[in-house]
């Protein structure tokens, strides 16, 4: 599953580059991190919340891809839900051995899909894959990790991969409101890639389990 992305104009892409590495690398709090779900978010059964964590084997400055969401039907961005990152060198990585986060959301039952976007200004969407999910009011899904096998570079590529233990061993140590909470596996799947008619790719080999 990959993305490719073009400059619109390649001297103001490199300029912002070097002026995004003169700016320094200091972090900003992650708006979707697992350590915003609390007790009220867990009360409101009206909703579901959706864990997942997204990484990269290291950070990006000018190229940092984000996930942005929509309605997997109607494919409208779905607004008031800040993007997730996936590489940005400005948010702290949960990990020791590649950058990435373990983030929570929570939205009303539906289908949803993410969809990589580069964001710099100076860069154009080509193709990217969508990754589709749903949300059931008063369940907490987990969703897998989002993991790009290439990144920092206007051709990106992504897998899904199960990583419940680690995820929601992180999960329950920063959110003190989901220690004891049941998940509900049920990994990101492929969809249409948008900006093509390409059709979905094949499923992970997966089913729903509650643990």
């Amino acid at each position: 599953m990959k993305t490719i992305f073009q400059t619109r104009n390649i001297k103001l892409a490199s300029a912002l580059i070097a002026l995004f590495a003169l700016h320094g690398c200091g972090t900003i709090s992650n708006k979707t991190g697992v350590d915003r779900v609390t007790a009220e978010s867990l009360a409101d059964q009206s909703k579901g919340i959706v864990v997942l964590s997204t990484g990269a084997p290291t950070h990006c400055i000018s190229t940092s891809t984000f996930l942005s969401l929509s309605d997997a039907n109607t494919r409208k961005v779905v607004w008031g839900l800040p993007s997730i990152g996936m590489d940005s060198v400005y948010h702290k990585s949960d990990f020791q051995d590649h950058h990435g986060t373990v983030n929570a959301v929570q939205l009303p039952p539906g289908k949803y899909a993410f969809t990589p976007v580069i964001m710099n200004p100076y860069v154009n969407t080509i193709t990217a894959p969508t990754f589709e999910f749903t949300v059931e009011a008063g369940e907490i899904t987990y969703a897998g990790e989002l993991f790009m096998t290439a990144s920092c570079a206007l051709k990106t590529s992504f897998q899904i991969r199960d990583q419940y233990e680690r995820d929601t061993t992180i999960a329950r140590s920063k959110s003190p409101a989901l220690t004891n909470a049941t998940f509900v596996t049920r990994l990101l799947t492929p969809g249409q890639t948008f900006g093509s008619k390409t059709q979905p790719g094949p499923k992970p080999d997966s089913a729903p389990s509650t643990k």
